[in-house]
């Protein structure tokens, strides 16, 4: 796989570079590249279902963070992963405890990625795709009161689960 070719035959603006790219993991010399075709066909759906129809209708799309492997995942997850473990009263430092969490983030199965749109708000964005798009979650992730460019929009997309959660983490 080239890593120039469209993620989607059907989607010209998205490019498998930006599946794989992650400022973190080139900081860490983290390989956050993965052919395993599970994630390949999530990045597709993603990007066909979601970035692409995004991208139609409001112009260009900026994507934070998509795939993270499960080394890269875990940097950026800690403090979250930490609070997940106190909340469920389960060891931190139980490889069990990380197995279960990690199991439930749709980051590292090419499912979802962190977006905003240039010139749209995110709080604009996040009420957009909750009232036009089928998606598995939609999550305003840390906004600041009054500011409605802060934080970003987690959007995923799945082949068999789609439960149309929408909310808000973080800030406010």
């Amino acid at each position: 796989m080239e890593l120039m070719d469209l993620v989607h035959p059907d989607c010209p603006n998205f490019r498998w570079y930006e599946v794989w790219k992650s400022d973190t993991a080139s900081r860490l010399e983290i390989d956050n590249v993965s052919e395993d075709p599970k994630i390949i066909a999530a990045a597709q759906g993603l990007t066909k279902h979601i970035l692409q129809p995004i991208r139609n209708v409001h112009g260009s799309v900026k994507i934070n963070s998509w795939f993270r492997c499960e080394d890269l995942e875990r940097v950026i997850t800690k403090k979250a992963f930490h609070n997940w473990s106190v909340r469920h009263k389960v060891n931190p430092n139980f490889r069990s405890s990380w197995n279960k969490y990690f199991a439930l983030k749709s980051h590292p199965g090419g499912e979802a990625g962190d977006i905003e749109l240039p010139g749209i708000s995110n709080d604009d964005l996040y009420h957009w795709i909750g009232k036009n798009m089928e998606f598995d979650q939609c999550i305003r992730e840390f906004p600041v009161a009054g500011i409605p460019d802060s934080g970003w929009v987690h959007v995923s997309w799945s082949a068999t689960k789609n439960r149309k959660q929408q909310f808000e983490i973080g800030a406010k």
